[in-house]
């Protein structure tokens, strides 16, 4: 969040040294920063569903976990 921010403070800042309009700058610094966030959480939350959809240690009664005790022969 502060990256974006000071993103949107160097845009806002360097506007008038470029030969195009503060407005614009700041249009699109905000649409490259907003269009990426979008896509990529589509792909994040995608990737998250589909490895718990089908992995099989998330069906009830599983206990394999070594962490936890699981099935071990001394737990």
């Amino acid at each position: 969040m502060v990256l974006g921010i000071g993103y949107l403070a160097l845009l806002y800042f360097a506007a008038p040294h470029t030969p195009w309009d503060s407005i614009w700058l700041l249009a699109g610094g905000a649409a490259g920063l907003t269009l990426p966030l979008f896509f990529f959480t589509f792909l994040l939350l995608r990737q998250v569903n589909g490895k718990t959809a089908g992995s099989a240690t998330d069906t009830p009664g599983d206990t394999s976990n070594p962490k936890e005790g699981g099935n071990s022969q001394n737990g």
